[in-house]
């Protein structure tokens, strides 16, 4: 069994089955689940950081996660299922802004901010899905907001990438 981690710029590798005798991803381990139909190979092309910490929402949507398939899988359906912070909505030096994330099934908004009263980054955490019909596997994506730019640097967001409070691609 192989073992791969989802992360921003990284790839997933899902086996599935043509016959449907496929059975169901072990969620959030990154393993590979053997079987006879292919694969389904995930490259999720987001930034896996955010800056600067000016409180401005950030959109990632399925747009970002492009899937290969081979052998008799089908093409999967995607989807986004939970989103977590490792901080609060609004802690130390952080200013007012809340929500710092708000998702459906194809869309996140995440705030570019963290606690500035720590020197820890916020983790963002998407868990996003691939199913084929037959076999389903959840894999997590972090995306952080580092305290400062000492290492590693992060670039700054693209402004096309930056939405208002409330854009309906993420609520």
């Amino acid at each position: 069994m192989s073992r791969v981690l989802l992360t921003a710029s990284a790839l997933l590798l899902v086996a599935c089955s043509g016959n449907g005798t496929g059975g169901t991803g072990d969620s959030g381990t990154g393993n590979v689940i053997p079987c006879d139909g292919g694969s389904i190979t995930l490259d999720v092309t987001a930034p896996d950081c955010l800056w600067a910490p000016d409180h401005k929402m950030v959109l990632f949507t399925l747009d970002d996660i492009h899937a290969t398939v081979t052998g008799s899988c089908g093409a999967p359906t995607l989807s986004i299922v939970s989103v977590t912070s490792n901080q609060p909505a609004l802690g130390g030096g952080q200013g007012a802004a809340s929500p710092d994330y708000s998702f459906n099934s194809s869309g996140v908004c995440l705030r570019s901010e963290r606690e500035g009263t720590s020197s820890d980054p916020r983790v963002y955490t998407i868990t996003v899905a691939a199913s084929d019909g037959n076999v389903t596997v959840q894999q997590s994506v972090e995306v952080t907001v580092a305290h400062d730019q000492s290492d590693p640097k992060c670039p700054a967001v693209d402004s096309s990438r930056v939405v208002d409070d409330g854009d309906p691609r993420c609520n």
